[in-house]
């Protein structure tokens, strides 16, 4: 069954030093027998056993098992090998201290591929036989050593192998043990062979049939020898012991007592209780292509190895073993991934409040088309680089040229930083074509409204509802500020605050972006006729506040509500004008009166020319007299919470009609008709002559018509001066751009002179910061990862260290069929999961951590959720901290792989 051939083993203890450990042993060993071995300390006894069981390798000779050569085994033969041929049972016992008592007696079969329910019930019954039933789930260390020499002897006997290999097995326990063991390894040795390795000569002649001495590296005696051509030993007898390990069927009851006695154990272990192996068939043998019976045994067909989940639960089993490191080196691998969640959670918190500040700067910045498109950047990038940028840095002469940067501006401003847009082409794709789910289009024509408000101060005039800049200039020369400078430095913020400000078309968004305040109504589309009053009209308008029922100080002025007279006081920072209320019904009895343009000119007696009346435009006889329409508010509206197309920036809101009807009473009033009539034209449509009906002054040319026809407040309906494109969301913002970017194709891409250029200054300012942001966070990120980099750097020495504690561990799993691979397996998992721990750890700290700080910074500066996680983040983390953990756990992994496993079980 087995033999051992010329084997000879050499240690190299340096180039001239080579110890001769075995020196061309002979020994053939019958099927069942139990052969002790003996000799004197460092004659190669030990070294003898882990040749045969395949932990360590020979200089020279071969093994040769049921007539197989092992000399072309390769490393998973070997490991299959030890699974399904070899039991170990070692004088140090090694047992796996973090498991207990019934997993390590498993482990065999678990390497061998057996199912979890058949592992547990031939491990549960194996112990039974050795009287450990009651011991089963108790951890090594708390049993006696006698109790754990027969766990490891049930651990030898569980895969019903071939051999047993026993090195000093009683070498550690006291005398009544010693009696209980070897009465079990005898009772083992009569269907399998047992090579047991011993000092004990007594122990070796009362048990052994067969005595095997060494010394030097040889042989020199052997009480019982075997030679194979002996009754039995036949290519028949050999072909029998070439098995398939089948399940065991040990039936017998458990041991009561937690110690058994000699006689009591093998009066227990019956034949019965081992599972004998099933011969090989000779159909099998066909199946395989009629197999010789020098080929190697069939039990190599299924390879052992370490299951994922075992590898997983070793290694956990490990970690939890020492719960102190694996929480510090968990929470020390966290710092990192806290710090860059914390980025993360500040990054997406700013973002997204950035994102709101756009979506509500939306309605105030949309996207612009004018008549005359302006290229404000390329203007500013021009200034700042000039015209020249061909010439190189740092040239090699001392000649001095000119920058041009002023010189060809003008010419550059003509031609290249304007751009004549076709608003009239424009509008009617836009009618055409655009989805209105997709925000509001406003078309300014132009249309000037002249309104006024009863003076609260000053029954007998009126009060001018003029944009906020007008306000504030003649506040200003009031109080006796002329210089210009503080209304210019305020120009660009103020020049958009308008009074008024035309609603949106779409009814139904309308009322989907503002809810009414009580007793309000929406307004009417319809211009009517006031009945009080018969050939003047009136028009329904709304007031609108922010959520909060608010409006902004300058409001009250463009509104009416407090007196021109009193802006200065307001300025200088009277509060009791700031603080006042308003009730609905105060705001709902509000109206205005509308003036035409050509409202302010009269017909001058005995001339032909009109003259504009602006002296007394204020006065209550004045607007009474020469008002056309008057606007009345009929509700009040405020955002609804939530809403996404909130667009008014005006605090006056009216339909479109209102423009419509002013235009049509301008184009039918008698000095805009005068003045057109005043122009003759060829029969090619070109002007001739004409004449200003104001000035009374000539025109030849068609500009100046159409500018004496504008400066009476004449305006085209087919071509609207500005068009403002505002958007419901971010999003539909940059389909909106999309949109037009598919007209410009249409009419024949960007550089087509029909191609629309448009101003997006939102984008422009949020791109901006948002690459701040961007810059800021990745910043952080990158100083935050320097500690990942030490955290990994760190799991990977955690890792080394516990390579180097569970040596013997390793030595233990390789002896029961572990691969190189499955070590591999297990130092990675553990490796894994501190990563995963750290991961896990570092974004609970991380969540935790959010929690005060959101709370502080809404109680500073009222801003909610700033620092706001998300689960992909947490999730990317988790998975870079795992993964960068299973990147460090691959050098020690691997060095733990390469551990030779009879040096490891020697590793106390």
């Amino acid at each position: 069954m087995l033999s051992v051939k010329n084997i000879v083993k050499d240690y190299s203890l340096g180039k001239a030093n080579v110890v001769h450990v075995l020196k061309g042993l002979n020994i053939d060993f019958r099927e069942h027998e139990f052969v002790s071995v003996l000799g004197p300390s460092g004659c190669g006894k030990t070294t003898l056993l882990n040749i045969i069981g395949g932990l360590d390798t020979c200089s020279s000779g071969e093994i040769v098992v049921d007539g197989v050569s092992t000399s072309d085994y390769s490393a998973s033969d070997w490991d299959n090998y030890r699974n399904k041929k070899i039991g170990f049972v070692f004088q140090a016992y090694n047992l796996i201290p973090h498991l207990n008592v019934v997993r390590n007696v498993e482990m065999p079969l678990i390497m061998a591929g057996v199912k979890k329910a058949e592992c547990r019930k031939r491990a549960v019954n194996v112990l039974k036989t050795v009287g450990l039933e009651e011991q089963i789930y108790k951890k090594p260390l708390q049993l006696s050593g006698g109790q754990m020499q027969r766990v490891a002897l049930a651990r030898a006997l569980v895969t019903n192998p071939d051999i047993i290999l026993a090195d000093e097995p009683t070498g550690a326990l006291d005398n009544e043990s010693s009696v209980v063991v070897m009465d079990l390894l005898k009772k083992v040795a009569d269907d399998r062979l047992v090579i047991m390795v011993t000092h004990n000569d007594l122990l070796a002649e009362k048990y052994s049939t067969r005595i095997i001495n060494l010394d030097g590296g040889v042989v020199y005696g052997d009480s019982n020898p075997f030679v194979p051509s002996e009754p039995g030993s036949d290519a028949e007898a050999v072909a029998e012991t070439e098995t398939v390990p089948s399940d065991e069927n040990v039936t017998n009851e458990a041991v009561e007592a937690e110690t058994v006695t000699a006689d009591e154990t093998v009066e227990t272990l019956t034949a019965d209780e081992t599972v004998e192996a099933e011969p090989v068939t000779a159909d099998e043998i066909a199946e395989k292509g009629e197999e010789k019976a020098t080929d190697k045994p069939q039990a190599k067909k299924k390879k052992s190895k370490l299951s994922f989940m075992t590898a997983i639960e070793l290694s956990f089993r490990n970690l939890i073993s020492k719960k102190v490191r694996t929480a510090l080196t968990s929470f020390a691998g966290s710092i990192g991934i806290i710090g860059i969640l914390l980025v993360l959670a500040f990054s997406q918190g700013v973002g997204g409040y950035i994102e709101g500040l756009e979506e509500g700067s939306l309605s105030m910045y949309p996207i612009t088309v004018e008549q005359t498109q302006l290229d404000y950047l390329s203007m500013i990038q021009k200034l700042q680089t000039g015209g020249v940028d061909d010439r190189e840095s740092y040239p090699d002469t001392d000649e001095i040229y000119t920058k041009v940067v002023v010189g060809g501006l003008l010419k550059d401003f003509l031609t290249k930083l304007s751009a004549k847009n076709d608003l009239k082409s424009f509008k009617s794709y836009l009618e055409e074509n655009f989805d209105e789910t997709l925000g509001y289009v406003k078309y300014d024509y132009g249309v000037k409204i002249n309104a006024y408000a009863h003076d609260p101060k000053d029954d007998t005039s009126y009060m001018k509802t003029e944009p906020f800049t007008d306000v504030m200039k003649s506040t200003l020369e009031k109080m006796g500020i002329v210089s210009n400078s503080m209304i210019d430095m305020m120009m660009p913020f103020t020049e958009n605050m308008s009074s008024w400000g035309e609603l949106m078309d779409n009814q139904k968004l309308l009322e989907s972006s503002y809810e009414l305040i009580g007793s309000s109504k929406w307004p009417s589309t319809e211009i009517y006729e006031d009945p009080e009053n018969p050939g003047k009209f009136i028009a329904e308008v709304m007031i609108f506040t922010d959520e909060k029922n608010q409006l902004n100080d300058y409001f009250l002025f463009m509104l009416g509500l407090v007196s021109e007279s009193d802006l200065g006081v307001v300025l200088g920072g009277d509060t009791d004008l700031l603080n006042q209320t308003y009730s609905l019904e105060k705001l709902l009895s509000l109206e205005y009166f509308v003036l035409a343009q050509t409202d302010y000119y009269d017909k001058q007696e005995g001339d032909e020319t009109w003259k504009q009346t602006v002296q007394t435009e204020k006065s209550v006889e004045f607007v009474n007299s020469r008002y056309s329409l008057k606007a009345k508010v009929v509700g009040v509206a405020r955002p609804k919470k939530g809403a996404s197309a909130v667009m008014m920036g005006s605090p006056l809101g009216y339909h479109s009609s209102l423009s419509t009807w002013l235009m049509n009473y301008i184009n039918n009033s008698e000095i805009v008709k005068e003045q057109r009539n005043a122009a003759t034209y060829d029969a090619d449509g070109k002007l001739i002559q004409s004449r200003n009906v104001v000035t009374g002054q000539p025109i030849y040319y068609a500009k100046n018509q159409n500018d004496a026809l504008s400066d009476l407040g004449v305006t085209d309906m087919s071509t609207p001066k500005r068009i403002r494109i505002y958007a419901n969301s971010f999003e539909n913002k940059q389909k909106i751009t999309q949109f037009i970017d598919e007209y410009n194709l249409s009419v024949g891409g960007e550089k087509s002179a029909q191609a629309i250029k448009y101003s997006d200054s939102l984008s422009s300012i949020m791109n901006f910061v948002n690459t701040i942001s961007d810059i800021i966070t990745k910043a952080l990120i990158g100083f935050s990862s320097v500690s990942l980099v030490v955290s990994s750097i760190m799991i990977a020495v955690i890792i080394y260290t516990s390579v180097l504690e569970r040596r013997k561990e390793v030595g233990i799993l390789r002896s029961v069929g572990a691969r190189k691979g499955d070590v591999v397996t297990i130092f990675m998992s553990e490796s894994g999961m501190l990563g995963l721990f750290a991961g896990l750890i570092g974004a609970f700290i991380a969540w935790l951590i959010t929690i005060p700080i959101n709370v502080f910074i809404a109680n500073e500066t009222g801003i909610q959720y700033l620092a706001n996680l998300t689960w992909y983040h947490v999730l990317a983390m988790i998975l870079v901290s795992f993964g960068l953990s299973m990147v460090a756990g691959i050098i020690p992994a691997f060095i733990g792989a390469k551990q030779d496993p009879a040096v490891s079980l020697r590793t106390e």
